[in-house]
């Protein structure tokens, strides 16, 4: 697998100890049936609720390196403007494998769901939600075109 820095993410199968340190990425991990493989969040990963019982590894910028090790992830998830640079090479020093994400567009987010579910084995659940968002981003495109006023914020 290619994450977004255009980095191989080496795996020995699909990953059963992930930390994320992303709360949306925990998000995603939940929503595509792979919530029982995180072992590991960041405190402000409060959504869903069975993310709270997750062990607390520091948050994005600070995260604990030694309690992430400590946890035995086979994967752990990142991203561009959450982590720091330095932590992630610090993880990978580690022989810990890091997906980098970097969504910056309604597509790219999209994109992620796709990657995400690809990477766990999740696929099929991932690429329905996918549709699902794909189906609503065309939806407000359309009603926008529609309106003759030009589409400024997309939440």
């Amino acid at each position: 697998m290619v994450d977004d820095l255009g980095r191989e993410v080496f795996l020995g199968g699909p990953p059963t100890r992930i930390v994320s340190l992303v709360p949306s990425i925990t998000e995603t991990l939940f929503a595509i049936d792979a919530g029982a493989r995180v072992v590991g969040t960041t405190p402000f990963c409060v959504e869903p609720a069975a993310a709270r019982s997750r062990e607390r590894v520091g948050g994005p910028k600070n995260p604990d390196v030694e309690a992430i090790r400590k946890l035995g992830p086979d994967l752990v998830v990142a991203s561009v403007e959450e982590n720091r640079k330095e932590d992630v090479e610090a993880l990978t020093d580690l022989g810990i494998p890091v997906y980098v994400a970097f969504p910056r567009t309604i597509g790219d987010g999209i994109h992620l769901v796709r990657n995400l579910g690809d990477l766990l084995g999740r696929g099929e659940t991932a690429a329905a939600i996918a549709g699902r968002l794909e189906a609503e981003r065309a939806s407000v495109v359309a009603d926008a075109a529609a309106s003759g006023l030009p589409l400024r914020v997309f939440c």
